[in-house]
């Protein structure tokens, strides 16, 4: 896909007839009302999490201990900062359940090197997601590296999805 200016939210996605292979998993454009946005959505069901992710969002808190896909997650986001060279700041989240039009969990905060992009991990009561805001606005000289890390996310994702979300 070649690379071209942000101007819609973009999710990563499964665009195959195979909905469920991880080698399906690509960015794709999608219509959103915020613009340099780029999402990874990952549906939350009984048979793709375990009981510690489920019997957090039951209670609304968020327990103390990171449950494995969390777990797995850090490892897919550590793998990617580092086939894309790039330093990240994590620090632990809010343990309760963020107020909005939709309650979240933020269990990490992530302090990204670059100019305007920043990246949020939320998990919904229905799904997980990798949130990239403010892509759109990154100067020039830093949206290779961006590039890289976006792919490498992608990748690692996928590589998580294939160890079964852990």
């Amino acid at each position: 896909m070649a690379e071209e200016e942000v101007s819609r939210e973009e999710a990563l996605l499964f665009v195959s007839s195979k909905p469920t292979d991880p080698s399906t998993l690509e960015w794709r454009a999608v219509l959103g009302i915020f613009k340099g946005y780029l999402r990874l959505r990952l549906r939350i069901t009984a048979r793709n999490v375990g009981p510690e992710l489920l019997d957090a969002l039951r209670t609304l808190k968020y327990q103390n201990q990171d449950p494995p896909e969390v777990k797995g997650l850090l490892a897919a986001l550590t793998a990617a900062l580092s086939k894309a060279g790039i330093t990240c700041k994590i620090t632990e989240g809010p343990k309760d359940l963020q107020q909005g039009t939709l309650g979240y969990f933020e269990p990490y905060k992530f302090s990204m090197p670059f100019k305007k992009a920043q990246l949020y991990l939320r998990i919904h009561i229905s799904e997980i997601q990798w949130i990239l805001r403010h892509v759109n606005k990154e100067p020039p000289q830093s949206t290779a590296r961006l590039g890289a890390f976006k792919g490498a996310l992608r990748d690692e994702t996928r590589e998580w999805l294939r160890k079964g979300n852990r």
